[in-house]
C-alpha cells in the first residue's frame, strides 16, 4: 500500500547499513533529518505544483533489502538533489502537447514532478533542465552555461545583456542588446527556450564528461545518439543504492525522444512499485541502432 505523507512532512537521510526489505513499508529506517517539514523541501523543489504532499523515492517505492542510500558525502549538491526529486501520484499518466495522453499509468512506473519550461521537451533537454531547475533553487541561475550545437555559450547573463543570432552557418553569438532584460521567470523561459531550439543528442554529450560505470551517480546519463545526433535516447538516473556488498541498484527517468512528453520512470520488473534496475539492465537500455553511446556526467554542477 502506497503511503503518501501530507501536511508538514519529515524527510530523512539514511544511515549507512541500514536498510528495510523489500516486504516492508517504503525506504530504509530513517535516522537523520533531511528536510524538517514540506516548506523546507518546497525551497529545494520551488517548482512544485503539488502541493501540500510530498512523494518521493522513499515514501512511493519498495526498496530491496539491504540496501541504503549513498552517503551524501559521496554526492555534489546537484546529485544530492536529484536523489530527492519529487514524483507525481501514481494515477497520472505521461501526456504529450502534441499527441496527448502517451502512457497510462499501469503502463510506466511513475511520472516525475517536473514543469515544462519548453515545447521541445525531447528527453535530451530533460538533463538540461534538471541543472537549470537546481540552479535556480540554488538562487543561482546566472551559472547556468550551455554549449549549444554550434557557437557560444548560452548563458543567462548573456541572454539578458544581448540579442542572440546566428551567422551563416547557424552558429550563435550575441550581440549588445539597446535595451537590457530584466530577470523574470518568464524571460528564464525564454532563456531555456532558446536552449532547447538550439541542442541535441550530441551537443548534450558536449556539455558532459565521461563517466566509468562502476562510478554512475545521480544525474549521470547513458546516452546513444546517430552520427549527426538528431535522433537518440537518453535515461537519467535519479537515485543510486547500494548494500556492504558493494552491489548498487538504480532508478532511472527519461522522456520521449519522438515527441515531447512529461518525464517519467518506465515499468520495470513488472512492478509499479519497484524501479529499481541492476546495472546490466541499465546497460542493456542502450538502442542498438545507436553507434554513439556511453554514460556521461554534467560538466556544470
Amino acid at each position: 500500500m502506497k503511503q503518501c505523507v501530507s501536511g508538514l512532512i519529515i524527510f530523512v537521510l539514511l544511515c549507512v547499513g541500514l536498510a528495510a526489505p523489500l516486504s516492508a513499508a517504503r525506504g530504509p529506517e530513517p535516522v537523520i533529518a533531511k528536510f524538517k517539514d514540506y516548506d523546507a523541501y518546497l525551497e529545494h523543489y520551488p517548482y512544485m505544483t503539488y502541493r501540500g504532499v510530498a512523494l518521493t523515492f522513499d515514501t512511493e517505492f519498495d526498496w530491496p533489502e539491504g540496501f541504503h542510500r549513498l552517503d551524501t558525502t559521496e554526492l555534489t549538491g546537484f546529485q544530492d538533489w536529484i536523489s530527492w526529486i519529487p514524483l507525481w501520484n501514481p494515477a497520472r499518466p505521461v501526456g504529450s502537447q502534441v499527441a496527448g495522453i502517451l502512457y497510462q499509468p499501469g503502463e510506466i512506473s511513475r511520472p516525475i514532478n517536473l514543469p515544462w519550461r519548453t515545447t521541445r521537451f525531447f528527453d535530451f533537454i530533460i538533463p538540461l533542465q534538471l541543472l537549470a531547475e537546481y540552479n535556480i533553487a540554488m538562487k543561482s541561475p546566472f551559472d547556468i552555461a550551455i554549449q549549444p550545437r554550434t557557437g557560444v555559450l548560452l548563458t543567462y547573463q548573456n541572454w539578458l545583456e544581448g540579442d542572440m543570432v546566428k551567422n551563416a552557418h547557424d552558429s550563435i553569438y550575441f550581440v549588445p542588446a539597446e535595451t537590457k532584460r530584466q530577470p523574470a521567470e518568464s524571460e528564464f523561459d525564454n532563456f531555456f527556450g532558446a536552449i532547447s531550439a538550439n541542442s541535441n543528442y550530441r551537443s548534450l554529450v558536449k556539455n558532459c564528461d565521461s563517466v566509468v560505470e562502476s562510478g554512475i551517480l545521480p544525474g549521470d546519463m547513458l546516452i546513444a545518439h546517430d552520427e549527426k545526433g538528431y535522433y537518440g535516447r537518453v535515461y537519467t538516473v535519479l537515485c543510486v543504492i547500494k548494500n556492504d556488498k558493494g552491489e548498487k541498484r538504480f532508478i532511472v527517468g527519461t522522456g520521449c525522444s519522438d515527441s515531447p512528453c512529461d518525464f517519467y520512470i518506465p515499468l520495470f520488473n513488472d512492478n509499479k512499485d519497484n524501479p529499481w534496475i541492476t546495472l546490466d539492465q541499465l546497460r542493456a537500455l542502450t538502442p542498438a541502432e545507436y553507434p554513439y553511446h556511453g554514460f556521461f556526467r554534467l560538466k556544470r554542477q
